[in-house]
């Protein structure tokens, strides 16, 4: 998911992850699954690499 979007360390920011998803599944919404935030959801599913508090993801 987060390919396209990733610096030259590899690491993608959240923010234009989570744009991405809001452009292509617009109904998206982590609270749906039960989290505030699209950090606490990618956290919680294990999928992807989370830096924590740098809001990036790999």
């Amino acid at each position: 998911m987060a390919n396209g979007f990733e610096s030259n360390t590899g690491w993608a920011g959240l923010g234009p992850v989570g744009g991405y998803m809001n452009k292509t599944a617009n109904d998206f919404d982590p609270r749906n699954y039960g989290f505030n935030k699209l950090s606490e959801l990618i956290a919680a599913i294990g999928l992807l690499k989370s830096t924590g508090g740098k809001r990036a993801c790999t």
